[in-house]
């Protein structure tokens, strides 16, 4: 028989922001939610990654049925400030740094976002979500 996972747990998200780095994430997280974990302390250390995945895992994270305390570990950047934002408590060293910046995406002309979502499901770069 294994041993009943603490009431408290740490996890460590380090790393480029991208579909697998979430899929790892939500995996250990499912872990502390199907042991009725109270409290996860999320350790981050992201130059970022990309939009999309960072934001499914900001709603995945905001909507658990724990205390979430998030930290920045040294950088966070990028996307990976919205995922640091989603703790109900959040630290920082002194010494930690943020960094966010401006960006941007090309629409083709007429384009809507329901046609380019299409296209990206189509071209395989992401999930249907069905």
């Amino acid at each position: 028989m294994s041993q009943p996972i603490a009431k408290e747990v740490y996890v460590t998200l380090a790393g480029t922001i991208d579909t697998q780095l979430v899929q790892r994430a939500f995996t250990a997280i499912s872990v502390a939610v199907n042991n009725q974990v109270g409290k996860v302390h999320l350790l981050i250390q992201s130059t970022g990654g990309q939009v999309d995945d960072g934001i499914s895992l900001y709603n995945y994270l905001r909507n658990l049925p724990f205390e979430l305390i998030t930290y920045n570990c040294g950088s966070v950047a990028s996307v990976a400030v919205v995922v640091f934002l989603a703790g109900y408590v959040r630290r920082a060293s002194a010494t930690a740094q943020f960094a966010i910046h401006k960006t941007s995406v090309a629409v083709p002309h007429g384009a809507t976002a329901t046609q380019l979502w299409k296209r990206r499901v189509q071209s395989g770069e992401v999930g249907s979500g069905s």
